[in-house]
């Protein structure tokens, strides 16, 4: 059972890294639906056919909603706003592969391997939501689409940032057209850091209601 204090550091937890980790998720979808004009409008298209442009996307919409389901999917894979997974800790002497690792060693793991893995995720630099849906255009899960980690430690807030990043991006999408500010659009390089996130930019967000 939870004891209160460590129930106590848990929500901090959640609400700590879920800030900056959902913040930079969001500015991620931005660039990314500039760079790609005919996503954010099918995305936009199928916001309007199930939720309408008269009432604000719920999450039971989600399941009615493959493409956007999509469209999150493969923004958190090739934002990858968290990189490195949390410190994992070996009790016991462990063979992993043919490498040996010692007791008390210090494991890291690399997610970022994971999510752009050229083998799993076909042109991994490429934003392809497709990805995700198969022949018939409905959602499917990859395996190998980590961005919360996996196993035991996968990250506590997961299904809070999907709900959070689903609601945020659909009623913004239901309501404006982002736009680069000028000719150029704004740069998918990273700034690295405890989070992975995108360079200040500016954009034009034109309304379509």
């Amino acid at each position: 059972m939870m004891r209160e204090p460590q129930l106590t550091r848990t929500i901090l937890d959640l609400f700590a890294a879920g800030t900056e980790t959902t913040s930079s998720a969001l500015r991620w979808a931005i660039v990314y639906l500039i760079h790609n004009p005919d996503i954010q409008e099918k995305m936009r298209q199928e916001i309007y056919s199930v939720v309408g442009s008269s009432q604000v996307p719920k999450l039971h919409h989600q399941q009615n909603m493959p493409y956007t389901e999509a469209v999150l999917a493969e923004i958190q894979r090739c934002g990858e706003i968290v990189p490195l997974s949390i410190f994992h800790g070996v009790d016991k002497e462990t063979k992993f592969h043919g490498f040996r690792i010692p007791k008390d060693a210090i494991i890291t793991p690399n997610l970022d391997s994971v999510l752009s893995e050229s083998k799993e995720f076909l042109e991994p630099q490429k934003f392809e939501p497709s990805r995700f849906l198969d022949e018939d255009g409905n959602f499917r899960y990859r395996q190998h689409s980590i961005p919360f980690s996996i196993g035991r430690r996968v990250c506590l807030g997961e299904s809070l940032a999907k709900a959070e990043m689903f609601l945020f991006l659909t009623a913004i999408v239901q309501r404006f057209t982002f736009a680069p500010e000028g000719k150029k659009p704004p740069s998918t390089e990273p700034i690295v850091g405890s989070t992975r996130a995108p360079k200040r930019f500016k954009f034009r967000a034109m309304s379509v209601l």
